[in-house]
């Protein structure tokens, strides 16, 4: 078993797991646990991530969020300062609260959390991007340092 394969079913097995696994760069859906397809439909698949995103300046924030995780890795997906890393989980970065778009086209808020997962050469499987969403109040239970913090909004900072 391998890195996207383990994580991908590692998830799917966590009932309330709202995650979507995306093909790198482009970042198009291909696969969804069923906590996801309930939320956001079975016509996820194909759609690309920035097109749920409720505002544009969540998709600006998005957007420039995995060009920065896009400029650490080469066309094949492979970490530029180390090729010798691509085994590991290359990078994982908790974005903040953003608002998105469910099947019904009501607004929710998610803490969105994204994975870069390496190449699977020995079973023809490119890069991935993992990209979970969680709810803030769930969220802050489970990271109980931030107990009181604010969770403010991902893209509440300058997006130009």
């Amino acid at each position: 078993m391998y890195c996207q394969e383990m994580s991908w079913e590692i998830l799917r097995t966590v009932p309330a797991s709202r995650s979507l696994l995306c093909d790198f760069p482009v970042l198009n859906v291909i696969d969804a646990t069923d906590a996801a397809k309930a939320t956001f439909g079975e016509d996820v698949f194909g759609s690309a991530l920035a097109s749920l995103m409720a505002s544009d300046a969540d998709a600006k924030f998005l957007s420039r969020c995995i060009s920065d995780l896009h400029s650490f890795f080469d066309e094949q997906g492979h970490f530029d300062r180390d090729p010798t890393a691509v085994s590991l989980y290359l990078s994982c970065h908790t974005l903040g609260l953003m608002d998105v778009y469910n099947k019904a086209r009501r607004q929710l808020r998610f803490v969105i959390t994204l994975a870069h997962l390496p190449e699977e050469p020995r079973k023809n499987k490119p890069p991935a991007i993992l990209v979970t969403f969680t709810r803030p109040e769930t969220y802050m239970s489970l990271c109980p340092i931030l107990e009181g913090a604010p969770l403010h909004h991902a893209s509440s900072e300058d997006v130009s």
